[in-house]
């Protein structure tokens, strides 16, 4: 959703003179989840804040959440010299919780608004330099599974002490199979890592050790 003053008179050309002199943004940053490049925050700072600032202008950004949604937002102002201005909000659900989740998609929301409000340019001077660029390293903030299902099973898997290396390194190696390979994949790598983690040794002799197998919770879950 996009704000913005009564007039916009005294912005817009300011704006236009800016944009002509930013230079294209290097992709430098790289998400391993869909194995692609992306501008990170700090290079599109570096390439927008100077050229803005040199015409009046100034990008002023703050985040926020919905105690009901649990969705980190994030609000990006263009504001100009004249007291004019342009404000978006853009809003993503954390996939897990916890103060770094958060600050990672509040990251996340923070480049895109920048990068949607100065439209600044990423890759190549031409398409044919990077023609199979996605600028879009949203999946290491927000949920990695869409379907409920799977997105049910991935939230028991953390529950069972999962690592995150291991849960990431499973979307790198399986993120273009069906829902229910995906589903047997994970129930797979579940198994496989309860059975390599360490048994905690008990102190107690009439103490015995839990087989380390998947339960009929876990079918429940998974199919």
């Amino acid at each position: 959703m996009i704000e913005h003053s009564e007039l916009l008179d005294q912005l817009v050309p300011d704006l236009a003179i800016a944009h002509k002199e930013m230079p294209h943004a290097d992709d430098s940053g790289f998400n391993p989840h869909f194995k692609n490049k992306f501008a990170n925050l700090q290079m599109l700072q570096q390439r927008t804040l100077p050229h803005l600032a040199k015409h009046g202008l100034a990008i002023v950004q703050g985040s926020g959440s919905d105690r009901e949604t649990h969705e980190v937002t994030m609000t990006t102002m263009l504001l100009h010299k004249s007291g004019q201005w342009i404000k978006s909000t853009m809003s993503a659900k954390p996939d897990r919780e916890g103060a770094q989740a958060k600050a990672a998609t509040a990251t996340y929301l923070q480049r895109m608004g920048l990068r949607q409000m100065a439209q600044v340019i990423v890759g190549g001077e031409t398409e044919e330099a990077y023609p199979d660029l996605v600028d879009d390293d949203a999946e290491s903030a927000t949920d990695h599974a869409l379907d409920p299902e799977v997105a049910k099973a991935l939230a028991y898997c953390r529950s069972e002490k999962m690592p995150e290396p291991m849960i990431d390194a499973f979307w790198v190696e399986n993120k273009e199979l069906s829902r229910q390979e995906l589903l047997a994949a994970l129930k797979s790598t579940l198994r496989n890592f309860r059975q390599t983690s360490k048994i905690p040794v008990l102190t107690k002799p009439q103490a015995k050790a839990k087989s380390a197998k998947v339960t009929n919770d876990d079918d429940a879950l998974f199919f």
